[in-house]
C-alpha cells in the first residue's frame, strides 16, 4: 500500500510538472521543425515525428512540441501502475489548476504499438480559456510512456493534424539507459512509418 501511494504521488507530481511545461511552452529555448524532422530522445528511449512549423524543446525528462498555445508533451513514467491509473493521476495535476475540469470520455488505445489507456478532458485553463486535454499512457507495471496533448478549444482544430502525427508516429523502447543526463533537442529526418491507433470513441477529436 505504501509503495502504491508513493507511485501515485510521483505520477501526480509528473502531471503537475507537465502542466508547468505546458504553461512555459514558447518561453524556453526551442527549435522549429522542418518537414520530415524526427525528435529522438537523447537517452534512446523514444522518438516521434516533429510536425513542420512546430517548436520543439527536449530535456532529460520531457520532449515538448508546441504550436502557439497547443502543446504535446512526451515523458517516461517510472514504476507506472496500469495505464488507466497513470492517466488519471496525470490528469489530476491539471484538474487541480483548471476550473470546471471534467472527463469527457476514456477508453483503450495503443501508443507506439503498446496497449494503452487514454482519456479526454475539458475545462478552463489558468489563462481563463476553455481548453481540452488528452492523456495517453502505456500500460505498466514498470516503465511506461505518457503522451499529453492540450490546447484551448479555439486552437485545437489548427493543431489537430500535428497532434495526430506525433501520436501515430511515436515509437518507444524499453531498452534504454537508466542514467539521467541533460541534453539539447536532437532532430533528424529519416522516414518514419506511422502506427495505427486502436479503436476509440468515434467522437474523439484525434
Amino acid at each position: 500500500m505504501r509503495n502504491e501511494l508513493r507511485r501515485g504521488a510521483a505520477i501526480l507530481a509528473l502531471g503537475l510538472g507537465i502542466l508547468g511545461i505546458c504553461l512555459g511552452a514558447g518561453t524556453q529555448s526551442e527549435d522549429a521543425a522542418s518537414a520530415g524532422s524526427v525528435y529522438r530522445d537523447p537517452q534512446g528511449r523514444f522518438q516521434a515525428p516533429a510536425p513542420s512549423g512546430w517548436k520543439i524543446a527536449g530535456s532529460a525528462d520531457f520532449a515538448t512540441f508546441s504550436l502557439g498555445a497547443a502543446v504535446v508533451s512526451i515523458s517516461v513514467v517510472e514504476q507506472a501502475p496500469s495505464g488507466d491509473a497513470a492517466v488519471s493521476r496525470i490528469a489530476e495535476g491539471f484538474g487541480r489548476q483548471w476550473r470546471d475540469f471534467r472527463r469527457l470520455w476514456n477508453g483503450r488505445s495503443t501508443l507506439g504499438g503498446a496497449p494503452s489507456a487514454f482519456a479526454v478532458y475539458e475545462g478552463t485553463n489558468q489563462q481563463g480559456r476553455p481548453s481540452e486535454l488528452r492523456v495517453v499512457c502505456t500500460d505498466g507495471p514498470g516503465t511506461a510512456f505518457a503522451l499529453v496533448m492540450t490546447a484551448p478549444q479555439s486552437d485545437w482544430g489548427p493543431a489537430q493534424a500535428g497532434m495526430r502525427q506525433i501520436e501515430e508516429g511515436f515509437s518507444g523502447t524499453s531498452r534504454f539507459s537508466a542514467n539521467r543526463c541533460s541534453s539539447s533537442t536532437i532532430l533528424e529526418s529519416p522516414s518514419l512509418q506511422p502506427l495505427r491507433l486502436g479503436s476509440e470513441n468515434p467522437e474523439k477529436r484525434l
